[in-house]
């Protein structure tokens, strides 16, 4: 039991003084809306990466994938990202969330997925997308792993089944694939 009356309270000084500031920022972006976040500010990052050569960042968002020169990457607090140096051409990033990426094992690439269901490779040096595979089922790929030697891709994912008038049971699993044989079969 506490007495309501030990919490502290604001003082109604304090209150006015934030509603006074709350509303002149809300006019100087009503005034001026370009001086509002930036487009990149507002994507949500739901897997980020180094290249093990200390050369690129990535990060995988819920509008897909964001592959930058790290010598670009502003060290300055408070500054923002600009445009990325690669990105899918459009018809590989259709807007979906990556919520998985990892580095080839010479660095010349990336593989990266999410909630198309698709596995595709980013190369870096010249920025061509291309795609391995479609996982069956269409799933949500929420992970994926390379073996040391860099031969196979290990992906986590996660699938509806059996679908119910209010929602679907969704399904955990774990599939292996040969990459060099993914590689080969989509012609990179």
């Amino acid at each position: 039991h506490r007495d309501l009356h030990s919490f502290p309270t604001r003082r109604s000084s304090d209150l006015e003084k934030e509603l006074a500031e709350s509303t002149a920022k809300f006019l100087a972006l009503k005034e001026n809306p370009d001086s509002g976040p930036s487009p990149l500010a507002r994507l949500q990052v739901g897997a980020t990466g180094f290249s093990r050569d200390g050369n690129w960042l990535w990060f995988g968002t819920d509008a897909g994938l964001r592959v930058y020169r790290w010598s670009d990457v502003p060290r300055t607090a408070g500054s923002e990202l600009r445009e990325p140096t690669l990105q899918p051409a459009s018809d590989f990033d259709d807007g979906q969330s990556v919520h998985a990426v990892a580095e080839e094992i010479d660095g010349s690439a990336i593989v990266f997925a999410g909630v198309s269901g698709r596995v595709l490779r980013l190369e870096l040096s010249t920025g061509r997308t291309h795609e391995l595979v479609r996982v069956p089922g269409d799933p949500v790929i929420w992970g994926l792993t390379r073996s040391a030697d860099g031969k196979t891709l290990g992906v986590s994912a996660r699938a509806k089944e059996k679908p119910t008038k209010r929602f679907g049971l969704w399904k955990w699993h774990w599939q292996v694939w040969d990459y060099s044989l993914l590689r080969r079969q989509a012609g990179v």
